[in-house]
């Protein structure tokens, strides 16, 4: 499934050392077809590996989208969580060592 980006990722770094400024341009495109061509993969893989129809897949991938961003905000609330309660405890502490050291 990865293996097209690969193969074509490891063509343009080959084709990158004989390239000038001026054909960037196709650099650019074969590797956006590269990524173009296994997202689809994976699309067209999942749908045929879990049997959907097209729609289902949509709703499916938007759902673990949605899911992987609310995950990834609660994570981001408790790191901020931590850090402020450590910036607390440490403000105590030295609040403590002022005033009894």
């Amino acid at each position: 499934m990865y293996r097209d980006i690969i193969v074509i990722t490891l063509i343009n770094i080959v084709i990158s050392n004989f390239m000038t400024l001026d054909e960037l341009t196709f650099y650019f495109a074969i590797q956006s077809f590269a990524i173009v061509l296994t997202g689809f993969m994976l699309f067209f893989g999942l749908m045929m590996i879990h049997e959907y129809s097209v729609a289902k897949n949509i709703v499916t991938l938007i759902a673990t989208i949605l899911a992987i961003a609310v995950i990834l905000f609660i994570i981001f609330l408790m790191a901020t969580l931590f850090q402020q309660i450590y910036g607390f405890i440490m403000t105590v502490w030295d609040e403590f060592k002022i005033r009894y050291f």
